[in-house]
């Protein structure tokens, strides 16, 4: 009964600590975005992120986020198709942030090729 409580304790510290990663989900250990398409023809995009670490997946997730934000009117005027839209982000997930001291600039809006 105890240990119960400990592992209730446990996962509840966790919960507050680790925030779910928006548009992102967890499928056998590797991370997934998924986003729906808005408007009236609604389309599901779902790409794997082929990381296994929750701070990896909360960068590119973001990334992807703010990437498709800015591609969706394109893509809803015809400007894009969907298997451009999805090359062009799966391009957005090889690449890595680069470590913290590396580069003189932030490495949050520092990237390079993988």
């Amino acid at each position: 009964m105890t240990s119960q409580l400990y592992y209730r304790r446990v996962l509840k510290t966790f919960e507050q600590v680790m925030p779910a990663i928006p548009n992102c989900f967890r499928r056998n250990a590797v991370y997934y975005w998924r986003r729906w398409r808005p408007g009236p023809h609604r389309e599901l995009l779902e790409l794997c992120l082929r990381v296994k670490e929750a701070r990896t997946a909360r960068i590119i997730s973001s990334r992807l986020t703010a990437e498709s934000d800015r591609l969706f009117p394109l893509w809803t005027s015809g400007l894009m198709n969907k298997d451009q839209l999805i090359s062009y982000l799966n391009g957005l997930i090889v690449e890595k942030p680069v470590p913290y001291g590396t580069d003189s600039s932030c490495w949050r809006t520092a990237w390079r090729r993988a």
